[in-house]
């Protein structure tokens, strides 16, 4: 592996961990606070996390290649199966675990913009190299 690639993991790794930290501080805050027995939090932890490190490292693998359009698709295609995916993610949790209430939609909401922030920053940090 070479040198700019190891920092990529790196500073990738280093972002992942302020985001976890971030976002089970957030879960751990709401299920104290508003909703004790809601699993929707960690199930959207789950969710973003796994598709944020597909998105990262399918970015990572087109960005060494010399099509230069490969990874703002990547990046758009990505963005929109995240959108269509979390409006799944919900009605399944709608669905399978209980009826929704305000609280927990309002946490998976927050939980989308830190990962969207954090996808954002860690792409725009690898198109600009």
């Amino acid at each position: 592996m070479t040198r700019p690639y190891r920092d990529f993991y790196s500073s990738f790794f280093a972002l992942f961990v302020v985001t976890q930290l971030t976002v089970c501080s957030l879960i751990l805050f709401f299920s104290k606070h508003y909703m004790p027995t809601s699993y929707v939090g960690w199930i959207a932890n789950v969710y973003f996390s796994l598709f944020s490190v597909v998105i990262y490292l399918s970015a990572l693998k087109n960005l060494s290649r010399s099509a230069g359009n490969a990874f703002i698709r990547i990046v758009m295609g990505g963005s929109g199966i995240k959108i269509g995916g979390s409006i799944l993610v919900l009605f399944l949790a709608h669905l399978l675990l209980q009826p929704l209430e305000k609280p927990e939609i309002i946490l998976f909401l927050f939980i989308y913009v830190l990962f969207a922030i954090f996808e954002t920053y860690t792409l725009t940090k690898l198109n600009n190299h």
